[in-house]
């Protein structure tokens, strides 16, 4: 322990706000930029590993049910390495099990319900959301989170439903966010499912600006459904920012009513309304106040 950290430790003892001795930390965590380039490895990996399950197992591909129960074994297998491995290279070892796991579990779920590809997608979400929140690995917490995003994108399209899952991505996103600190023995996991939530977020609202997102379906289905209409996604996004500035505001003691509040709300509420036609700009201003909020640079 250096000393910024003894004084550290120190004030936040005289404050009542830790106990005991200053905790020990003997696993060195390796740079994110090397865990992203593992990350990368082990999606090669998981392809390598699904291409030997092929050959040396052919029969296993061959019936849905059989490849579903291997792929629940992969996965096992990759859950009992993270839990008792903290060695980056058994890390994404791991990695690898889990990728290759859910894609042989993906392609059996598309055969077992063939044709209703949402249901699947669907599945795949709710697998890749469990497998968020009890693996014990914050880069595949993130990458899970982000996969689920991209998942539930694809179950979303073929039913109208893009607007609303955009809103209820916001929503859940600020909120992670908002309570990053109020746990602190999970902190960990807030900030890798909150990174995962973003980057999703971003590739779900890219994704439609370049028209890549079955806009088809949407016109088709919007004289009947009126969740599948724009002004359905803006009017979601502008409760989520109000939410967000409202939390924002009680946390630093300005009231709701007062001058500074009624503009910043007026201000979330004038955004959302411009922004009806302007996909993703509702987003980018409750990522910039979250980010601003809690004094994140990323």
């Amino acid at each position: 322990m250096n000393s910024n950290q003894q004084e550290l430790w120190s004030t936040l003892l005289d404050n009542k706000i830790v106990r005991g001795d200053f905790p020990k930390d003997d696993h060195q965590d390796s740079p994110w930029y090397v865990k992203v380039l593992l990350t990368f490895a082990g999606w090669l990996a998981s392809f390598f590993v699904l291409g030997f399950i092929g050959v040396a197992f052919s029969f296993i591909i061959k019936n849905s049910f059989v490849m579903l129960g291997a792929s629940g074994l992969i996965i096992s297998a990759s859950y009992l390495l993270f839990q008792h491995s903290k060695e980056d290279y058994r890390e994404h070892f791991a990695m690898a099990l889990s990728l290759a796991g859910q894609l042989l579990m993906l392609f059996a779920v598309f055969d077992i319900v063939s044709g209703k590809d949402h249901i699947a997608w669907a599945l795949t979400a709710f697998l890749q959301i469990l497998l968020m929140l009890f693996i014990p690995n914050y880069l595949h917490r993130l990458f899970m989170a982000f996969a689920a995003v991209i998942s539930l994108q694809f179950a979303a399209l073929p039913l109208g439903l893009f607007y609303p899952l955009g809103g209820v991505l916001m929503i859940i996103c600020a909120w992670v966010w908002l309570n990053e600190f109020t746990w602190p023995a999970h902190i960990r996991k807030f900030r890798a499912i909150g990174y995962g939530l973003v980057i999703g977020i971003v590739e779900f609202k890219t994704t439609f600006i370049f028209g890549i997102t079955g806009l088809g379906i949407r016109r088709r289905l919007s004289d009947e459904y009126f969740w599948s209409d724009p002004w359905f996604g803006a009017l979601l996004a502008a409760m989520v920012l109000v939410y967000i500035v409202v939390t924002l505001l009680k946390r630093n003691s300005i009231n709701v009513r007062s001058l500074p509040g009624t503009l910043a709300i007026m201000s979330v509420l004038l955004i959302s309304a411009l922004s009806v036609n302007a996909q993703g700009f509702t987003s980018g201003i409750m990522i910039l106040l979250l980010g601003f909020a809690s004094s994140n640079r990323i």
